[in-house]
């Protein structure tokens, strides 16, 4: 086998491998590369920081986080193990020491679009909507190609109630990597929000198909599946509609008393009868719903 005795050249080597495994989502393979290449250069501070990456994807937490801190005890000033930091600390809950990093990475390198990323979604998930679409389109002033902006700015604008822009943003990172599972799942969750059941199950369905193991794609995709089958059909749009109704249910009650009331008045007591029998069936439809539909499920799994 051939190798290189030049030090420079077989660290670049170690770091283009643990690269390439981390890639291919091999983080075991990356870590088993990088722990070889720390006992030649254990001063290498490229070489902790990947494998952090590496035991991060493994959900080993606690020795990510060692090893970045590591890195930056010898490169302090390196605003990507800065990053990885806050994204560990997001990882674990720890959501006030990440944007602490996070201000700290933007201050080290402005121009970095990964750190503007990073800190908006991390204001997306701590319910920061407003914050968080202001980092995003930030993000895709710095890179107007980066499809995760993209997707993280559809969850926000849907959030937000926006509908058009949520989807314009998801057909934009769908159209920059069509192949991947975030652009996906983004979409088909938009879809879903605004009341286009089958649109948003075709687009969950092959978020699962890419990525079969993840709890929340399929979580989505079950949802979704189940939103279509024709018993659930009426409550999923009944639910949609509800949330476009001031008062919400509290409404529908009053409108449906009054309407009893005046058909008395006016003496269409019948009508009245129909139309409490009829309101009351519904209600026990609603009820209902849900359980029929996931027995059916059993029977007849999503395909």
């Amino acid at each position: 086998m051939e190798t290189t005795e030049n030090p420079v050249e077989r660290r670049n080597l170690i770091l283009q491998k643990s690269a390439y495994w981390i890639e291919l989502n091999r983080p075991k393979a990356a870590e088993d590369v990088l722990r070889n290449g720390l006992t030649a250069f254990p001063e290498e501070s490229a070489l902790h920081r990947n494998l952090a990456v590496a035991l991060r994807m493994q959900d080993r937490h606690d020795e990510a986080q060692q090893s970045i801190q590591t890195a930056l005890a010898l490169t302090p000033e390196d605003g990507d193990c800065t990053r990885i930091l806050a994204v560990i600390c997001m990882d674990v809950g720890r959501h006030s020491e990440a944007e602490r990093h996070l201000i700290e990475a933007i201050r080290l390198d402005p121009e970095e679009h990964r750190n503007f990323l990073t800190y908006g979604r991390l204001m997306l998930k701590t319910g920061h909507l407003v914050k968080a679409e202001r980092l995003l389109r930030h993000t895709l002033a710095l890179n107007p190609e980066e499809s995760t902006a993209h997707s993280l700015l559809t969850l926000v604008l849907s959030e937000k109630k926006e509908t058009g822009q949520a989807e314009h943003h998801g057909k934009q990172g769908l159209s920059i990597e069509p192949g991947e599972v975030f652009p996906h799942y983004t979409i088909g969750i938009q879809y879903y929000r605004s009341g286009r059941p089958f649109k948003a199950r075709r687009h969950l369905r092959e978020a699962m198909r890419l990525t079969p193991d993840d709890e929340a794609v399929r979580e989505a995709f079950l949802e979704g599946d189940k939103s279509t089958r024709w018993l659930y059909l009426p409550m999923y749009f009944w639910s949609y509609l509800i949330t476009k109704i001031p008062g919400r249910q509290f409404t529908v009650w009053a409108l449906i008393l009054g309407c009893g009331l005046a058909m008395e008045r006016l003496g269409w007591g019948r009508l009245a009868a129909i139309l409490f029998l009829s309101y009351f069936l519904f209600v026990v439809y609603t009820w209902t719903s849900s359980p029929l539909v996931n027995l059916w499920i059993k029977v007849k799994p999503p395909r």
